[in-house]
């Protein structure tokens, strides 16, 4: 395949079949599980295959002893009762690795479903690829990088950094990048028409019928597509459900339960009060803003950076949001680790630090005495690396990706 990359995530799913009984791999359509699947599996069925979904809605299960495993069930939310059969399977005959069930809904979100599965698999989330995913690179350290040289600017304490970051990847990359994302089977489309084509007829699946799985609505695609535009549009700020049920001609609570559903679909991620868009490049196709990144669409590539950093090296290891107040403090991401330092982190549009983000950065430290490891880092638009004089870590954006 032409523009096949190595997945991060195929590390875990190999690791997790050694334990677990059943893996879920979860994710956005067009995401690329079943490419990933492919790989790991030489069973592999899809309920995306009429005449296989009706036999297993006949409850013709003579696929799932196919003799290697593990035996790939792809789309299998469309079958719910799947779930009860492989319970009663791996129930009977206690051994790892049998079945992978993949699925672009968050299968938990259905009580039939949590029930089967609590206790009998592994879930994992295939997101939508990173830049250096695209680019064939390794995973950035930059989260845990930067605690490195936080522990070395303890023995050093002037404003040079004791370590330098590396820069791997160019800016016009990551303008890229926000234009198209990271959906493998959309993303490395170098006709931008068919890119828009492509991702039309990705929501009109997702809104028309997966939705549906979910939380059945009146509302028509047209509207669930303007909901999802606007929620696009408010990410990295205040969300506004009363305007947005006003442009569609809905209440608040049907948008706040349509948008619960896109979460389970993997279209948004929930951070703090906000959500943030799944794959920058629907995201961009949606809300077709200028081609010269602002900070809205900063913040958005900075969050899906660090989300897929702290899943792919850290899972359930963190707690990862937002700290603002009214009095102007703005910590756009605050990473809280379980058994190491905290990191805040800040971003600015302009060449270096600003006095705003080291106010906050500062009021954060003292706001947290106790916590005395806490690191600090502003990242900005410039190309300089330095500690401010208030001791906090300033970095070009770059250095993240």
């Amino acid at each position: 395949m032409p523009h096949y990359r190595q997945r991060y995530l195929s590390v875990d799913v190999k690791r997790d079949l050694r334990w677990s009984k059943v893996v879920s791999v979860v994710g956005m359509r067009q995401v690329g599980k079943t490419t990933l699947l492919r790989e790991l599996s030489q069973s592999y069925f899809t309920y995306d295959d009429t005449q296989l979904r009706l036999r297993a809605e006949a409850g013709n299960w003579g696929f799932l002893e196919s003799k290697s495993k593990p035996v790939v069930i792809d789309e299998c939310h469309l079958v719910p009762n799947t779930f009860s059969e492989i319970k009663r399977r791996v129930d009977e005959r206690d051994e790892p690795g049998r079945y992978i069930l993949t699925g672009s809904v968050r299968f938990l979100s259905k009580k039939e479903i949590r029930e089967s599965l609590t206790g009998r698999t592994s879930i994992l989330e295939l997101l939508p690829m990173t830049l250096s995913e695209c680019l064939g690179l390794e995973l950035s350290r930059f989260v845990s990088l930067v605690t490195e040289v936080a522990e070395k600017k303890q023995s050093k304490p002037d404003r040079q950094l004791p370590l330098q970051f590396r820069q791997r990847v160019k800016r016009a990359q990551i303008a890229h990048y926000l234009l198209t994302g990271g959906l493998p089977g959309i993303c490395f489309k170098r006709d931008s028409i068919l890119r828009d084509r492509m991702y039309e007829l990705q929501l009109e699946t997702i809104l028309s019928r997966d939705l549906d799985l979910i939380s059945p609505t009146r509302l028509g695609y047209r509207k669930l597509r303007t909901i999802l535009s606007e929620v696009y549009r408010q990410s990295a700020g205040q969300q506004n459900q009363a305007e947005i049920a006003r442009r569609v001609g809905s209440s608040s609570p049907t948008i706040e339960r349509v948008i619960r559903a896109m979460e389970s679909l993997f279209l948004i991620k929930a951070h703090g009060d906000q959500y943030y868009p799944s794959d920058l490049g629907l995201c961009h196709f949606l809300t077709q803003e200028h081609e010269t990144p602002n900070r809205p669409q900063w913040l958005r590539a900075i969050f899906c950076e660090l989300h897929a950093q702290l899943d792919y090296s850290f899972r359930n290891q963190t707690e990862f949001r937002p700290i603002q107040n009214r009095g102007g403090i703005d910590v756009p991401f605050f990473i809280e680790f379980k058994n190491q330092p905290s990191i805040a982190i800040t971003f600015d549009v302009e060449e270096c630090a600003s006095d705003r983000s080291l106010k906050s950065l500062t009021w954060l430290k003292k706001k947290k005495p106790t916590d005395s490891t806490l690191i600090t880092v502003a990242l900005h638009l410039g190309a300089e690396q330095y500690f401010s004089s208030s001791g906090h870590l300033c970095l070009p954006v770059d250095c993240l990706f």
